[in-house]
């Protein structure tokens, strides 16, 4: 999908991502599995402007 901000998952079908202005994104996938991003729905804004952390990370299979 076009115009989605790099993105980090612990699993679960449940994505992470970060935009140059701060904003952290949530993103959620109906089925992880298949192979596509159709099924992608979100950006769900976890916090709209005052995330500072440059890197992200996940410690795999944590989401359930």
């Amino acid at each position: 999908m076009a115009g989605l901000p790099p993105l980090v998952s612990a699993g679960g079908g449940v994505y992470f991502g970060h935009t140059p202005e701060g904003g952290f994104l949530r993103y959620t996938d109906a089925n992880p599995y298949d192979g596509s991003g159709a099924d992608l729905r979100g950006p769900d804004t976890v916090d709209a402007q005052g995330w500072t952390q440059v890197l992200l990370s996940a410690r795999p299979g944590t989401v359930g």
